[in-house]
Formats: structure tokens, sequence, C-alpha cells
């Protein structure tokens, strides 16, 4: 079986929807002969998760670690999704493991899903490369997510808000309850949650006698500054005091990277590979300048809190127009986000190429604009019509913004 063809196989579980359980990712490892010992890493968070994947891989790597970066979804290939040692899985060898699901597959009873299915593959490829460090980011929530099907010594939940709901739960205690889940007994969580969420941690914590590193009290940012080239800001921890200069713009990239580092200081990493991999550490597709002139913007917020940063960022760079390119899952708060933008000199809705995608007259219901069929066209557009000094902003979805980026770049790497 060729990768196209392992691919499309492994998208038929897809039929099965979004299932919480473990046990099915347990069956499939067990049956692949999974056997690894080494260090996990759980990163989840309604927020900034990815970039402190990243941020994590990027230290261990430059503490000498062979590290197994496992994300999700993927922007350009699906091959993004599944790296060792900074290098995506080869084609012919998620061919292979994908034959081997598909093999097993046919002789189980409950069918896993299509998260569970590429866990399990990633998860196998990791130990037959060796690695000996894994940063896992939760796919959703964390209790019974796939990833979870491992324990973790350190597990860290950027932040909790709302999203997912239908799925989590409708409150900001329910859900940080869900991603508390990822604390394994006798482990460390760091957070930058704060509030009812971080009680809700702490009282889980308490209960699996966990500690608790808290970025706000416990460690604490400061003299935080961001442009479009990147963000820099003051870490300080009980052992050490931390000035930390990382390409990723954004003011919250602050309290995401603070997480990498505090999680990264308790695995025992020296602060030299800390300050290294952090400046070195990428996350495309967040805050991501892929062309200056005019200035395009694409970034993946796909909730109201998300929008919300972005939104403070944007009021911070000096633009003439603000042209945005808007699409958005139907099971988001999509709404709320369309508000956001509401301000913009010419608002583009537009649709990905997913059923889940809303349609872009159902957008323009809620926000004043104009749509395009596709997401490539309305990005073409945007950028035709800008003047030099125009900012041009991709957003509303990861789906958006990975159609989008093949405009600019051939592939995603960290």
């Amino acid at each position: 079986m060729d990768y196209d063809s392992a691919l499309k196989s492994l998208k038929k579980l897809e039929t099965y929807g979004i299932v919480f359980r473990l046990e099915n990712t347990r069956e499939l490892l067990d049956k692949m002969g999974f056997d690894w010992r080494g260090r996990v890493v759980h990163v989840s968070g309604t927020n900034g998760k990815g970039s402190c994947a990243s941020a994590l891989n990027s230290i261990l790597s430059a503490a000498g670690y062979r590290v197994g970066l496992y994300t999700s979804p993927e922007l350009i290939e699906f091959t993004e999704r599944i790296r060792v040692g900074g290098a995506q899985i080869q084609k012919r060898e998620f061919a292979k493991l994908a034959g081997d699901v598909q093999r097993l597959t046919r002789k189980m009873q409950s069918k896993p899903t299509f998260f569970e299915a590429t866990t399990a593959i990633a998860l196998k490829h990791f130990a037959d490369q060796r690695a000996d460090a894994m940063v896992l980011e939760v796919g959703m929530g964390g209790r019974l997510d796939s990833t979870n099907v491992i324990p973790g010594e350190v597990s860290v939940v950027t932040n909790v808000a709302l999203d997912h709901m239908e799925y989590l739960g409708d409150t900001v205690e329910k859900i940080a309850y869900e991603k508390a889940g990822i604390v394994s007994p006798g482990s460390t969580l760091v957070t930058a949650a704060e509030g009812q969420a971080l009680r809700v941690l702490e009282a889980e914590c308490a209960k699996k006698r966990s500690a608790v590193i808290r970025v706000g009290s416990d460690v604490h940012v400061a003299d935080s500054s961001s442009t479009i080239d990147g963000t820099s800001f003051t870490l300080k921890t009980k052992t050490q005091t931390y000035d930390i200069k990382s390409p990723l713009p954004g003011l919250f990239q602050a309290q995401n990277l603070a997480c990498a580092a505090a999680a990264a200081e308790t695995m025992g990493v020296p602060k030299k590979h800390i300050l290294s991999g952090i400046e070195r550490a990428r996350w495309p597709g967040r805050l991501d300048a892929v062309r200056r002139d005019p200035l395009v913007l694409l970034d993946c917020a796909h909730n109201p809190a998300g929008m919300k940063q972005l939104r403070s960022f944007i009021a911070k760079t000096p633009y003439e127009r603000l042209i945005v390119v808007a699409g958005f899952s139907r099971d988001k708060e999509w709404a709320s986000m369309a508000e956001m933008l509401s301000d913009a000199d010419r608002f583009i809705a537009t649709r990905y190429d997913n059923p889940r995608s809303l349609e872009p007259r159902e957008i323009l219901s809620a926000v004043k604009g104009e749509e395009s069929r596709d997401v490539k066209s309305a990005v073409r557009g945007a950028i035709k019509s800008a003047t030099p000094r125009d900012l041009v902003l991709v957003t509303g979805s990861i789906y958006v913004v990975g159609e989008a980026m093949p405009l600019f770049r051939k592939r995603v790497d960290v």
C-alpha cells in the first residue's frame, strides 16, 4: 500500500466520529508490539498547546534528546503530525504502519476512530525510531484522549476556556476536569490556568498527589514585549531567572513559553538548553507573517478566547486598512468571532473544503462583507486589492489557514 492509499484508508475511520476512550488505542498498540521506555510530556489547553509542545520539542532536542513530537491537525501534509528529531515521518513508513492498523482493525470488535489509529501509529513510530522522549499534544480534553494511554512525568495545561463544549462540558470547571485527566499520579502539572479552572486542576492534582507549578504565582513572567518579529520577556522560577527571546509573536506566547520552560526545568534541563531551545522553536500558522508587502498574517484562532488574543495583537500592529479573510467551523462559536472581526475595512467570508465548514452566506448573516467560493481565491483577491501599507488577516480555523498556507510555503517545519 502506498502513501496516498494508506491515508485514504485511514481517513475512512473518520466515519466513526469522535469517541472518548482509551481501550481501542491500547489494544492497537498491544497488537502492534509497542514497547517503549522513556520520558513523556503531555500538553493540553484550550489555546497555545501547539506552541508549547513545539517549544518543549525544541528545548529537549537542544538538550540532546531524540524527541518524538505528536501534534494535530496538520496544515499542509499529514506527516506534519508525527515527527522524530524534527523530521516528519517518511511516507513509506507511514504507509507501512497504516497498513498494519488496517489489518488489525478488521479483527477488532470495536473499530478505532481516525484519531485513535493516528495516535497508535505515532507512538509506534516513536518507539521504532528509538526516541527517548515524547511530547504529546492532546487532541481534545485529556482524560479520555487517545494520547493519555501512556503516563507522563510532566503535564502542561496552558489555559482553560470555553471550547469543544459539546464534548467537554459547558463550563470551564467541567472542561478543566477533563484536561486534568492527563496528570499521572505522583507527577507534576505546569499550568497558566486561572480562577475556577485552576482550582479544579489543583484539586485533581491533590487527589493524585501530584505537584502543581503555577505560571503567575510559582513562576513569574515580567517585562513582556512583542512585535511581528517575536516576543521577549523575563521568567523567574524558584531557582533561575531567564531572559527569553522567541520568534513567536504575541504577548500571550509568554504564558505558553513559560509553561514550556518550567516543564523543562522540572525535568532537569539546563538553563542554556531551555534558552536556546525556545529561541529556535517555530510554530507556523500562528500570527505567521508569510508576506510583508502587504503584510499577510495567518492565524489559527478558532474560538473566542483565541480571537480576542489575535485582536489584541492586531490593535498594536500598524496598518492602513484591515482586510480579513475568515472561515469558520459550524460547531464553533463563530458568530462571536465574526463580531470581533466586523470592523475590518473589507471582510471576505469563505469556506474550507470539509463538511464541517460554515457556508460564507451563513457568516454574512452576522457580519457585513462579501463571499468567496474557496480559501485560495479569497486570499488571492485580498492581496490583489491591498496596498503595501494594508494588513491582510487570514483566520477563523486551522483548516482555513491550512488551505492558505501552500500559497506561501510548500511545507511546514518546526
